[in-house]
């Protein structure tokens, strides 16, 4: 049982620091989210919450519970 309530805390963790990195985004990054950035290969900032998004899905719902959930596409976004 103190498995369970160390991996809600880590969960929690997880979270609070994502609440932090698309608070942060969508208050000083709104108009660059699109824009490429060269140290990330061209990519953009979107394109990587895209991309965090999918891994969460991959490992929640693909690989965790077994599911076929369909990943984001940058494109949409």
């Amino acid at each position: 049982m103190q498995e369970l309530t160390i991996l809600k805390h880590q969960y929690q963790m997880v979270r609070s620091s994502r609440e932090v990195v698309l608070n942060f985004a969508a208050q000083y990054l709104s108009p660059q989210l699109q824009a490429p950035v060269a140290e990330f290969t061209g990519k953009s900032i979107a394109y990587l919450l895209v991309h965090n998004a999918n891994v969460y899905i991959h490992w929640l719902a693909n690989f965790a519970m077994q599911l076929n959930v369909t990943y984001f596409e940058a494109a949409e976004f």
